[in-house]
C-alpha cells in the first residue's frame, strides 16, 4: 500500500470517483477535494479508510494547499459546470 495519497480535485463527480475507484483497486490511498456543487457524496467510497473527503472549493487558493499537504500527485479533475436553458 501506497503511504503517501493522490489528490483528486473534483473527484466526487463521475469520471472523480471511477478514477478514485481505480487508484484503490492499485493500491492507493485516496484525498478527495470537491465542493460538491454536482458530484455526490455517495459515489465515494467513503467506508474505505484509504478514502478522505475534504469539502471546499479547488479556487481557493488556502484549502487547495492544504488538501495537497502530504500527496504524491494530482489529478484535477474539477471544473465549473455549467447548464444551458
Amino acid at each position: 500500500m501506497f503511504e503517501r495519497p493522490i489528490l483528486i480535485t473534483g473527484g466526487a463527480g463521475f469520471i472523480g470517483s471511477h478514477l478514485t475507484d481505480a487508484l484503490l483497486a492499485r493500491g492507493y490511498r485516496v484525498r478527495v477535494l470537491d465542493n460538491l456543487s454536482t458530484g455526490k457524496r455517495d459515489n465515494l467510497p467513503l467506508d474505505d479508510e484509504r478514502v478522505e473527503l475534504l469539502e471546499g472549493d479547488a479556487a481557493d487558493a488556502a484549502t487547495l494547499a492544504a488538501a495537497l499537504k502530504g500527496c504524491a500527485a494530482v489529478a484535477h479533475l474539477a471544473a465549473v459546470s455549467y447548464t444551458h436553458l
